[in-house]
């Protein structure tokens, strides 16, 4: 009802963790042994890879390659389908990716994302507050001491929409360097 209930466990903040590099493997298992559909394994790599182990990613991946992508269960799973899953996903704006789109929008996520993307510092002033959210929220991860994107998707998706202005903005013509065929 749109109300907070000592007795309602929904409003826990509850996370998940990433899966291993493994439980990705088993979960797709999971789908060859009851459809006989395989992933090879450069796709189990490259969902493992894309993801790193989010779950709503990882399974994001799997359904738009096995229910949208590659229908016929005679046809293993192969790395390309996985990175169109990834290209369809981000694209159409799944509801996942239009949550990380609205978060872009805070003030505290940008002073975050702004200086990483330019290579630069956070400045110390925000840097317990806003970085502790931006981790919280499973945007960003420290690794050797940085903090970064918390997988290749969601670094794209953030470099996309953060550049989106300055690319339709762009008055590039291409007919002095693209051929009649189409090719430079």
């Amino acid at each position: 009802l749109g109300t907070a209930s000592p007795f309602n466990l929904t409003v826990e903040n509850v996370g998940l963790s990433p899966f291993t590099e493994a439980e990705v493997g088993e979960l797709l298992a999971q789908h060859t042994a009851e459809t006989a559909q395989r992933f090879e394994a450069e796709a189990v790599a490259r969902v493992f890879t894309l993801s790193a182990g989010h779950p709503w990613l990882v399974n994001a991946l799997a359904d738009q390659c096995t229910r949208r992508d590659v229908t016929d269960r005679d046809v293993a799973v192969a790395a390309a389908h996985v990175e169109a899953a990834k290209e369809a996903i981000i694209v159409e704006r799944r509801t996942h990716i239009d949550s990380l789109l609205a978060r872009l929008r805070e003030d505290r996520v940008r002073r975050v994302i702004d200086p990483m993307i330019a290579g630069a510092t956070v400045p110390a002033s925000q840097l317990d507050d806003d970085i502790a959210y931006v981790l919280a929220l499973g945007l960003c991860r420290i690794v050797e001491g940085r903090c970064e994107a918390a997988n290749p998707i969601y670094r794209e998706v953030i470099v996309r929409t953060l550049t989106y202005g300055t690319q339709v903005s762009l008055d590039q013509r291409t007919a002095w360097y693209v051929g009649a065929d189409g090719l430079l």
